[in-house]
């Protein structure tokens, strides 16, 4: 590409903000109704069970004693145990490739190294968007690997060919080279599709086995507000203990750096940040406003535990919490975007964009919330809105030796119903 055209592709820098917000509000639309159709899906299917002879059986837990009872047992469980385990793996090599790594490998090492990575990254979340948008038939079933295991819950994309499907993954791989090149060159216009590509990745890909809003608000917002509350201090302590210029002049020299471009894709996703907690509010919101709204067909009635097509579309109701939500996240996103350049005056572009990320990202936690509260009360349904709750995979629960005395006990004193009719209740024999 010519200098000159590489210049009018800069001169579109400017709008490429704009682009990421309506991307990224599309994206927050188009993912909340995937995950309402996956729902309509998941209503006719059954979780997989099984008979009497093919249930686990487990020896009777021992009584619980006091000690051993509440937030002790918690603690000292397997779970904790193999959730510390897993931090504790994760934290290092976490440090190993953020302090070690630089100090051991040169910068084209450390660029090849996070080259692959975000290469790796980018792609595949951008397949699984893409995907989505495709006209191939989505299915959900209800997955269990064995008697004793927990149920899991699947959704797949069922491609006519693998060769369709690579044709998918070379479109996005040839976007994201595209990507890095045209950001090492210093243009943005490619960027805005990465965090609308996240942004649906986030909404359509966790699955919880149990969704109750009330407790979404209260620790979406706990959660985020602590996480950067906790950030803000670790930044504070790092400038403050940080020695000056001339005290340590080559304390640095040895430690390798990643390219500035590769950073800079690196913080493409933050765009994204004021939709990822709002956008899955909404999504529940969606569902809600599906489930109360009568004028809805009622899903059919026939189960099965085979795998459900997901339906093409939705049955026409009224979002009007969802809209509701949605107009919020578009004026907070207006308004961070007017109230950032009061505090970044003189700062440069990149700063400014982080100060309208975190400044959008407080206002939607509150105002999106906040609408939908205020939209539901003026119909009445606040009460329901807030105490509204979704399973979407069911808990299993398996025999154990007390559950089989327990049932021949209870098989021993009930009468049958040939013993009721020669002994009828509520009469004395003389």
């Amino acid at each position: 590409m010519s200098g000159s055209a590489m210049e009018s592709v800069r001169a579109l820098n400017k709008y490429a903000p704009i682009i990421t917000d309506l991307l990224c509000m599309a994206g927050v639309v188009d993912a909340s109704r995937l995950v309402l159709r996956r729902w309509i899906a998941l209503e006719s299917h059954l979780a997989p069970t099984f008979t009497d002879d093919d249930k686990p059986v487990q020896p009777a837990p021992a009584p619980a004693t006091p000690a051993a009872s509440g937030w002790r047992r918690r603690i000292f469980s397997r779970k904790t145990a193999n959730f510390l385990g897993f931090l504790a793996v994760f934290l290092g090599i976490e440090g190993f490739i953020v302090l070690g790594l630089p100090r051991l490998a040169t910068a084209a090492v450390l660029d090849t190294f996070w080259g692959i990575v975000e290469t790796w990254l980018i792609t595949s979340i951008l397949v699984k968007a893409v995907s989505l948008y495709m006209p191939f038939p989505q299915k959900v079933r209800y997955t269990r690997k064995n008697l004793s295991g927990p149920i899991g819950l699947e959704f797949g994309v069922d491609y006519p060919s693998k060769f369709r499907f690579g044709l998918i993954v070379a479109a996005c791989l040839a976007y994201t080279i595209s990507l890095f090149w045209t950001t090492f060159k210093g243009a943005t216009i490619l960027q805005p599709l990465m965090p609308a590509a996240w942004t649906i990745f986030l909404i359509t890909s966790p699955v919880f086995p149990r969704i109750v809003i009330r407790s979404f608000v209260k620790g979406g917002l706990g959660v985020m507000l602590g996480a950067f509350a906790f950030t803000g201090l670790i930044i504070t302590a790092i400038n403050y203990f940080k020695p000056s210029d001339g005290s340590a002049p080559n304390s640095g020299s040895d430690v390798a750096e990643i390219s500035p471009w590769l950073v800079q894709i690196m913080s493409i996703i933050s765009a994204g940040l004021p939709f990822w907690l709002p956008g899955i509010l909404l999504a529940i919101t969606l569902r809600f406003d599906y489930s109360r709204d009568r004028s809805v067909a009622l899903p059919n009635t026939h189960k099965t535990t085979d795998p459900v097509d997901v339906p093409a579309k939705v049955p026409a109701f009224r979002p009007t919490l969802f809209n509701a939500g949605l107009a919020a996240t578009a004026l907070s996103l207006v308004a961070a975007r007017a109230i950032a350049p009061c505090f970044t005056s003189g700062k440069s572009e990149s700063e400014t964009q982080a100060s309208v990320q975190l400044i959008g990202m407080f206002l939607c936690l509150v105002c999106v919330p906040g609408a939908i509260a205020l939209r539901a009360r003026s119909q009445g349904v606040l009460r329901d809105w807030w105490n509204y709750e979704e399973t979407w995979i069911p808990k299993t629960k398996s025999t154990t030796d007390a559950d089989d005395i327990a049932d021949v006990e209870k098989a021993l004193i009930e009468p049958t119903e040939s013993e009721s009719e020669v002994f009828p209740a509520n009469k004395t024999s003389v």
